[in-house]
């Protein structure tokens, strides 16, 4: 009596190279010249540029693996993949929380997962403005969430709680007007 098959989707082992895991790691992958890039990287065909739905597959496969190896050596901290793909909220902004990239905007909501968690900030210094913002550590940022494991605790340096400032900045305010005036392109 004939029966009725089906294929079932066999699960597929994803091809795990150096330069995809360094991508994964470091959010950083080698460009045509030998340099080192950020952002865009073509994956099967995929173009990658600031979403990351291609790599699930590659993550869900290899993700527990390479995260254990990067906080066997980076204590405290987690890969870049971790923060594209399963962070849940942004680092906390411990100084210069008025200097937030439009807070309510979309493209804000996801640009800290570029950014290992760093929230984004203006670009431009405030006329009088001297302090640079500053984000909780990655440390802070796991112990907070309860994400670090204790033996991950005790490895961790001096010093690994403490906020870390950021530097935003391109140019202070009123420097382009300068710049426009000594005949600088804009």
């Amino acid at each position: 009596m004939p029966t009725k098959r089906r294929r079932r989707p066999q699960p597929r082992n994803e091809l795990l190279t150096v330069e995809l895991r360094r991508f994964l790691e470091t959010g950083q992958y080698r460009d045509a010249d030998g340099g080192f890039g950020h952002g865009i990287y073509v994956l099967g065909g995929h173009v990658l540029r600031g979403h990351f739905a291609a790599l699930r597959p590659f993550w869900a496969e290899h993700g527990p693996e390479i995260a254990e190896a990067w906080t066997a050596e980076h204590p405290g901290s987690r890969p870049a993949a971790w923060w594209w793909l399963e962070a849940s909220a942004p680092r906390a902004v411990v100084r210069g929380e008025a200097l937030l990239w439009w807070p309510g905007s979309p493209m804000a909501a996801t640009l800290w997962r570029r950014n290992f968690g760093r929230p984004a900030f203006a670009q431009c210094r405030p006329r009088g403005y001297r302090n640079l913002p500053a984000v909780e550590s990655q440390a802070s940022y796991l112990a907070r969430l309860n994400l670090l494991a204790a033996e991950e605790r005790l490895a961790l340096a001096d010093g690994a709680f403490e906020p870390e400032d950021i530097n935003p900045f391109v140019v202070d305010a009123g420097e382009v007007d300068r710049l426009l005036a000594r005949g600088a392109r804009r």
